[in-house]
């Protein structure tokens, strides 16, 4: 066997998918570094075929552009020029705009590995003489921007006022500034589209009413106002690329989303206030946050860089010189400020024996902070994915060959383990890929979604409810159709198609990942208990822990595991339940506990996302540790030593399952809920041992009696509710009608 084929082998498997950090590639994560120098024990030619695989098909766009080889040097644009045919080179330098006079080991060039094609060699001398000519250009921008400029004192110290202003209030916009810009482009600027980079949504919304209020009806006909941002309709963002007619202004209002990978041909002006949203995490308090920052100057850069893609144009900076000169050089590393519970669960696959965890991210090139780190490991070991040694348990051994977030693929462990296996796979994939709902533009649009979305809201007091509904709403007309059209559904009720498809097809693949591991079998019915909430609930809630928030149902305080005071987010199904206003109305609250998907900080508050009311029993079974008998777990509230035996049937006690979730109840039923969890708990273990094992007689019910004791609750609090999401949805079924509604 050759050793190309070797190589081919190795990178062939279906299993390659990307993550934040890495590839995963038959069931192991690794950093794209590392995958890149694994190739470094070929030599430049066998490299070539394999590199060419790995980049164009697996890699990010930044990898994609000037990144090479740690021994032979070789680029993404060598390889492609090597190996593969005109149009994927063609593609990748109009997408990614790689250097070409990067010089690999061998002493060559992209142009010099696409000498035996007249076509090829043709297109990157080409494309050299263009990037010669924008290297020229940008350099003399360059030197325009860090030049300095004569002004008189008056302006320099109402400049200084100005800048002191908002350089304090990152979140707040010059509107009137920016607008008044606008106009003076429009009317005394050739014709050509203006783009403005704003920072985020409400910006856009802000800047639109502005020039709406401003702008005479005659000169409104005479404009075109559009947006880009990554929650728009699909067909929104398209109107964007059309060129405006004669006569017409076309004033594009974007976030940081049209920075960089796409291009806007008649882009002649860039209006740039500066800021952008940058998402960050704190690891003391487990909250992330969504601020808007100073963009970097090479972000600046690459904002100059859309007007005149393909033409002249000008550029025009809300900050002044003085500012940019103190803006950072790059964007915060992703790996800086980000939660790093994934890529610890994944180091564990690489870091040499003996060295912790600590010690291996040290040597990152920007190492996270410590606390980070620390903060990471600790909420594995809550997940019970690792141990003390940081080692991986049988439940980190599974999760780890799941391709999604650490919490995703336990609740799709558990959905196996409870046999609600379809709806667990819904929910953890529409978690992975964010929400639904797309913001349309104009205030009439929004009011019809926030009324579409309501036909999706029910009594199950959940935000997860909602994405099962959807889902189920979109099955049962499929079904009962064959000229439904669900991109028209889709489009209709303000959700995203894409993301309807994406999730469809990431639960495909990650049921073939389960059934060649073991867990599905086709004499296993694993959706026997998959129409029962109170079910699909235990499999939320056991891979959302730690994110579980206690309710002081009198005053209608949250509090979590690391923070004494929170709210529920205002598009919360929750907010007329949880909020101040319903004590005042009455409103009664089912349940005490809830879990939730994230905590983000909005202004002086921690909101909390996607949340889901659960029943005490649900906590009993499914989060912390399991209380012992005789332990500090189980506290006597007249002031026992906590022994279980000897005590009066009617005794009251507290079941302590971690520092936020005490369960009190009575000695009789305490002792029921401990023996059911301990022998829930073995099930469970054996399970992850041995995926391929099957349930006995004993185990199934030890699981029927979780059911039901789960199911009674929940409809005792009249937190239960009936699901109709049948298993089988087809990425195939679902993508009937597309050519009968493509704008959707």
């Amino acid at each position: 066997m050759s050793l190309m084929f070797v190589s081919i082998s190795f990178l062939q498997p279906c299993s390659v998918s990307i993550t934040r950090y890495g590839l995963r590639l038959s069931n192991r994560t690794l950093s794209l570094s590392i995958l890149f120098d694994i190739l470094s024990i070929f030599d430049v030619k066998d490299c070539l075929l394999c590199l060419s695989f790995l980049m164009l098909n697996c890699c990010s766009e930044d990898f994609l552009k000037n990144n090479q080889h740690s021994t032979t040097g070789v680029t993404a644009l060598m390889a492609a020029s090597a190996v593969y045919k005109y149009e994927v080179v063609e593609d990748l330098v109009h997408k990614h705009a790689p250097s070409i006079e990067i010089v690999c080991k061998d002493n060559k060039t992209a142009l010099d590995y696409a000498c035996h094609s007249e076509e090829k060699s043709g297109l990157l001398e080409a494309y050299h003489k263009t990037e010669e000519i924008h290297e020229k250009e940008n350099n003399q921008a360059d030197n325009l921007e860090e030049g300095q400029v004569t002004i008189s004192s008056t302006d320099l110290k109402r400049l200084e006022q100005y800048e002191k202003y908002f350089e304090k209030l990152l979140d707040v916009i010059d509107y009137h500034l920016t607008v008044k810009l606008l106009l003076h482009i429009h009317l005394n600027e050739p014709e050509g589209a203006i783009l403005v980079f704003l920072p985020g949504f409400e910006h856009i919304s802000a800047v639109q009413c502005e020039l709406s209020k401003l702008l005479s009806d005659s000169e409104n006909r005479k404009i075109a106002i559009h947006f880009l941002h990554s929650q728009m309709q699909t067909t929104e963002q398209k109107k964007a690329f059309v060129p405006a007619p004669p006569g017409i202004r076309k004033i594009i209002l974007s976030t940081n989303i049209a920075e960089t990978s796409i291009t806007i041909t008649d882009i002649k002006y860039v209006v740039d206030t500066g800021k952008f949203k940058e998402k960050s995490f704190n690891p003391e308090n487990g909250v992330h946050s969504l601020q808007c920052e100073w963009v970097s100057k090479a972000s600046a850069r690459q904002r100059r860089g859309r007007a005149g893609r393909v033409q002249n144009g000008t550029c025009y900076r809300l900050f002044s010189r003085r500012l940019f000169q103190q803006m950072k050089e790059y964007e915060t590393p992703e790996i800086l400020r980000e939660p790093l519970d994934e890529i610890c669960l994944n180091a564990t696959q690489l870091i040499p024996s003996g060295m912790k965890m600590s010690e291996f991210f040290s040597r990152a090139i920007d190492p996270p902070k410590q606390e980070s780190v620390t903060n990471a490991i600790e909420c594995l070991k809550m997940m019970k994915a690792i141990n003390d040694n940081e080692q991986l348990t049988p439940l980190g051994k599974q999760m780890i060959k799941v391709p999604l977030e650490p919490q995703c693929s336990k609740i799709i462990l558990y959905g196996v383990m409870l046999k609600c296996l379809e709806p667990a796979l819904i929910l953890a994939c529409c978690i992975s890929q964010g929400d639904l709902f797309k913001i349309p533009a104009g205030q009439l649009l929004k009011q019809r979604a926030a009324s579409c979305k309501k036909q999706f809201i029910n009594k199950g007091y959940s935000d997860d409810l909602i994405s099962i509904k959807i889902f189920e709403t979109l099955q049962k007309a499929t079904e009962k159709s064959s000229f439904f059209n669900p991109f028209k559904w889709c489009f209709d009720n303000f959700i995203s198609c894409d993301k309807v498809n994406k999730i469809i097809q990431m639960k495909e693949q990650i049921l073939s990942h389960l059934t060649n591991n073991g867990w599905v079998n086709e004499k296993d019915d694993l959706n026997q208990y998959s129409k029962r909430w109170a079910v699909v609930k235990a499999a939320l809630t056991s891979g959302l822990y730690p994110n579980v928030a206690r309710i002081n149902i009198p005053t209608r305080q949250i509090q979590t595991p690391y923070l004494s005071s929170a709210i529920v987010h205002s598009k919360s199904v929750l907010i007329n339940k949880l909020s101040k206003k319903s004590i005042v109305k009455g409103e009664t609250v089912p349940s005490s506990w809830m879990v939730y998907g994230e905590a983000l900080r909005v202004g002086n508050s921690v909101c909390l996302y996607e949340n889901t009311l659960v029943s005490p029993l649900t906590m009993c079974l499914c989060v912390g540790s399991t209380p012992k008998n005789g332990s500090a777990h189980i506290v006597i509230r007249d002031g026992g030593d906590g022994h279980l035996t000897c005590v009066p049937a009617d005794t009251e006690v507290e079941l302590h399952f971690d520092s936020l979730v005490i369960i009190r109840t009575d000695i009789e039923l305490a002792v029921l809920i401990t023996d059911l969890r301990r022998k829930w708990d073995a099930v469970v273990e054996r399970r992850l041992l041995d995926p391929r094992r099957r349930l006995n007689k004993e185990e199934n019910a030890i699981l029927q009696t979780v059911v039901n004791v789960l199911v009674d609750q929940d409809k005792i609090l009249n937190l239960d509710q009936q699901l109709f999401l049948k298993p089988g949805l087809s990425l195939t079924r679902l993508n009937c009608g597309r050519g009968r509604h493509s704008n959707n």
